[in-house]
């Protein structure tokens, strides 16, 4: 079986943005930067189907210590590591700054496994352009989806987040 590491910069990320490409490969789910929202993603990636690990990287933190969590995410012997890693797209000009940031570290730290980018959204609730579509892969992934999407009561709450929750009508995700 495949062994595939879905790389999410803050949790709700791998729901809002990756998660029928989590749920077609049952992808392990990471997320990078620790918000206090781990019960809510512990729901969400139950819903998905997939396990999950929760970084313990502060917002604001340097780019060595993202670094250092993403290289912690490999096997030192290299026997049992990745078959595959789905991270976000870098989008220079309008991407998320954090978002940005781990795309490229993934990148680097794992240069030799094949990545599919997923992407995420730019600054102001714009959403970046210029990707391909993906589609779930089975009906149940969009009742899965929305059903991890309602686990997230905070950003649902916050009116800075809760519009992304909102916004995906067409339950549609963007991958290069």
């Amino acid at each position: 079986m495949s062994r595939a590491l879905l790389i999410a910069p803050h949790a709700d990320d791998e729901t809002l943005f990756a998660s029928y490409l989590a749920q077609k490969h049952a992808a392990h789910v990471h997320v990078v930067y620790d918000e206090g929202r781990e019960g809510e993603l512990s729901l969400a990636t139950t819903w998905l189907g997939c396990p999950y690990s929760q970084g313990n990287v502060p917002k604001g933190s340097s780019a060595e210590v993202v670094e250092a969590s993403l290289i912690g995410l490999r096997d030192p012997s290299g026997a049992d590591d990745w078959d595959m890693v789905i991270a976000p797209a870098v989008v220079l000009v309008l991407g998320h700054e954090e978002h940005n940031l781990v795309g490229q570290l993934s990148e680097q730290t794992f240069r030799d496994v094949p990545i599919t980018w997923y992407t995420t959204y730019a600054p102001r609730g714009q959403r970046t352009v210029g990707r391909e579509e993906s589609f779930p892969a089975e009906p149940e992934h969009v009742a899965r989806k929305l059903a991890a999407l309602s686990c997230y009561r905070t950003q649902i709450a916050d009116p800075a987040t809760g519009p992304w929750f909102y916004s995906l009508l067409d339950m549609r995700e963007w991958t290069t």
